[in-house]
């Protein structure tokens, strides 16, 4: 979707670097050819078409998710066994796999857990309220305080207002 956006920015008349366009193509793994789009129309189809398939991929993320870890289990089964790639051992490939998989879903929610418990012991930030400003029904116009300090302890507060705070 970005080099689509920027190829729309590109041909409505904004500054986009050439550099940054062959970038964006090539991160997105799309044929050189598309950089010489010359209408807007198509880019704006193409864009549409891209907006599809990222809704389609992100309501099926839960199934391409179990589609890659059926991959990667299959592709470290037979990196720990090569003799396991020949069609006459798929039955042994396919429970090693199944139980491959089960260790990587095991290793997923391990590290879900250790990130979701690293945010909650080692975060500065507030989670809830961090500060509360209540607003005052009248300014005090003039507040004279006088204190007199003896050995870091305050002695004596006058307030012109008769106003009240809290002690330290």
């Amino acid at each position: 979707m970005r080099f689509w956006t920027l190829l729309l920015c590109h041909l409505n008349g904004n500054t986009v670097a050439p550099s940054r366009l062959q970038r964006s193509l090539d991160l997105a793994e799309l044929p050189a050819d598309f950089v010489n789009l010359n209408t807007i129309h198509s880019a704006v189809l193409h864009l549409r078409s891209a907006h599809q398939e990222l809704k389609h991929c992100q309501q099926n993320h839960q199934e391409l998710w179990q589609l890659y870890l059926e991959d990667l289990a299959e592709a470290i089964t037979i990196q720990q066994s090569p003799n396991l790639a020949h069609n006459f051992m798929s039955a042994v490939r396919s429970a090693r796999t199944a139980a491959q998989v089960k260790i990587l879903i095991q290793k997923e929610q391990r590290r879900r857990l250790y990130q979701e418990l690293y945010r909650v012991l080692n975060d500065t930030k507030p989670l809830g309220l961090s500060k509360l400003d209540i607003p005052v029904q009248h300014i005090i116009h003039t507040l004279e305080i006088q204190i007199t300090q003896n050995h870091g302890q305050v002695l004596e507060k006058q307030y012109k207002n008769q106003v009240k705070l809290p002690k330290k």
